[in-house]
C-alpha cells in the first residue's frame, strides 16, 4: 500500500502539545509539499482540541492548499490517488462553518474542484456550505431564543436533531455555545 497511504488513512503521529502557533506554509510542490503535509498532518485536530479554533483553522487550510501537490506526488510514487480520507480537509471544513468563514470554504472548494485526484470530497466540501448554514441558523435562533432547550433545537430550526446535536457539540467544544443542564437535556447560550 505504501507509506503515503497508510499515513494518509491513520493519521496518527506524536503530540505535540507543546507546540507553538502554526506556522505560516511556504513550501514549493512535490516531495517538499507531501513532506511538510505529513510532518504537520495531526496539527489542525490537535489544535481544535486545545480549544485554538482559529489556530486550527489556519494550520487545517495551509494543509489544504498543499493537496494538489501531495496527490500529485503520490501519483506519481504509486501510479493512482486511491486514499479514503484527507482529515486536514475534514477538518478545514468543519472549522470552516464553525467560524462562518465562507471565504475559507470557498477557497476550500476551488482547490477541490481544480484537482481530478480531490474529486471524490467534492461532495464533502458542497456539504460543508450546508453546515456554514446550519450553524449559522442555531447561532441566530439562540440569539433570539436564549436557553432553548437542545432538545427543541433541531426542529425549531427545520434540521434534522441528530445533525444538530453534532453541530451543538462542535459548537460547545469551540466555546460558541454553553449548555446548561435542564432536566432530561440542555439549555443552549451563545458565548
Amino acid at each position: 500500500m505504501g507509506l503515503l497511504r497508510s499515513l494518509f488513512e491513520k493519521a496518527q503521529g506524536p503530540d505535540r502539545t507543546s507546540a507553538p502557533g502554526p506556522p505560516a506554509v511556504r513550501t514549493t510542490g512535490g516531495k517538499r509539499a507531501t513532506d511538510t503535509y505529513f510532518e504537520r498532518l495531526n496539527e489542525p485536530d490537535r489544535l481544535r482540541k486545545a480549544g485554538k479554533t482559529d489556530d486550527a483553522l489556519r494550520e487545517a487550510m495551509a494543509l489544504v492548499e498543499l493537496l494538489p501537490a501531495v496527490a500529485k506526488q503520490y501519483v506519481k510514487e504509486y501510479g493512482r490517488f486511491d486514499i479514503r480520507s484527507i482529515p486536514p480537509l475534514d477538518c478545514a471544513c468543519t472549522l470552516a462553518a464553525i467560524r462562518q468563514d465562507a471565504a475559507g470554504l470557498a477557497r476550500t472548494k476551488s482547490i477541490v474542484e481544480d484537482a481530478d485526484e480531490l474529486r471524490p470530497w467534492r461532495d464533502l466540501v458542497a456539504s460543508a456550505y450546508e453546515d456554514l448554514n446550519i450553524v449559522a441558523e442555531i447561532r441566530s435562533y439562540l440569539e433570539e431564543h436564549p436557553g432553548t432547550l437542545q432538545s427543541k433545537l433541531g426542529k425549531a430550526i427545520g434540521v434534522d436533531g441528530r445533525r444538530t446535536s453534532v453541530w451543538v457539540k462542535h459548537l460547545t467544544d469551540a466555546k460558541q455555545l454553553r449548555r446548561e443542564p435542564s432536566a432530561k437535556t440542555y439549555s443552549l447560550f451563545v458565548e
